[in-house]
């Protein structure tokens, strides 16, 4: 994500090699991540998930001359912290590693479950 360049989670090549296919890897010292409810905006446990939040020195300021798209990506926390909203699904598994697996505005919540297509295309796709 270019809003939080030069990076943020990096696979090494001495982790497992599922872990190099699969995840995008661990957060990287100088920043921080969140992964949060939809509809709650609580944190989620680990394996569960929800949008990815990150904050840190290397995420943007905002969007040159849209402080409308700025406000809507950006959101300040109770400590002062600045959150890039990523637009990202993702869970952090218990070792720290991140997986995305979708995009927020590619939800459909019904019944108060959250419904992700790509899931279900993954399903379908696969039998």
């Amino acid at each position: 994500m270019t809003e939080t360049s030069p990076g943020t989670f990096q696979t090494r090549a001495t982790d497992e090699r599922s872990k190099r296919t699969t995840t995008v890897g661990t957060i990287y010292p100088h920043t921080r991540a969140k992964v949060v409810d939809l509809m709650s905006r609580e944190i989620v446990e680990r394996g569960e998930r929800g949008e990815l939040l990150v904050s840190g020195y290397s995420v943007q300021k905002g969007y040159w001359n849209d402080p409308v798209e700025t406000a809507k990506a950006m959101i300040t926390d109770s400590e002062g912290l600045v959150w890039m909203q990523s637009g990202d699904i993702a869970c952090i598994d218990a070792d720290g590693y991140l997986k995305i697996v979708g995009r927020a505005k590619e939800v459909i919540i019904r019944g108060g479950e959250n419904l992700y297509p790509v899931v279900i295309e993954n399903c379908i796709v696969s039998s």
